[in-house]
């Protein structure tokens, strides 16, 4: 298994956060925030995000957006690999809520 750095920067009108991690692969990754320890909920709680952009240096990555409580999973969407990274539309716009949790999947194959 190999890691790497994933980045993901998740955006609504009012707010923008980014979102690091080191990502195993083969294994969903609990995402915090780049520049400190903030989780999904504790740093967007009741923002609502249309909008993404998702990197890894290479293979492939799988983010979703899952509530801790119910497992419910909220959205689902693909990243880019570096230096192809656009901003895309969320499978469907949410409002982040207490337990929503940012996971990403990656795999070198």
């Amino acid at each position: 298994m190999t890691t790497q750095t994933v980045t993901i920067t998740l955006m609504g009108a009012k707010i923008a956060r980014i979102f690091e991690a080191t990502c195993t692969d083969g294994v969903f990754n609990t995402m915090t925030t780049k520049t400190g320890t903030l989780d999904l909920n504790d740093s967007m709680r009741g923002a609502k995000i249309d909008q993404y952009r998702a990197e890894l240096a290479a293979g492939i990555l799988a983010f979703r957006i899952r509530n801790t409580s119910t497992n419910q999973i909220k959205t689902v969407n693909l990243g880019d690999q570096l230096g192809e990274t656009r901003t895309r539309n969320l499978s469907k716009s949410i409002v982040v809520d207490d337990n929503d949790q940012l996971e990403a999947y990656c795999d070198v194959a």
